[in-house]
């Protein structure tokens, strides 16, 4: 992106959205991990869920 081409706000919220649910999808299809890095990919998954939540609200705020 052009530094001097700005994008909404809304319109980097519903990226971080789309993105935020393309990592969910990939999470939720399974991956390999070390025992060690369960606890960590187990963490990622669920604050990629609170994120997608906090970001759909904050897309229904917009259209108030």
């Amino acid at each position: 992106m052009v530094p001097s081409q700005r994008r909404s706000l809304h319109a980097i919220i519903a990226q971080n959205l789309k993105d935020t649910e393309a990592l969910l999808g990939r999470l939720e299809l399974g991956v390999r991990v070390a025992d060690s890095g369960r606890d960590l990919v187990r963490d990622l998954y669920v604050g990629c869920r609170k994120q997608r939540e906090l970001l759909e609200a904050v897309l229904r705020l917009e259209l108030e």
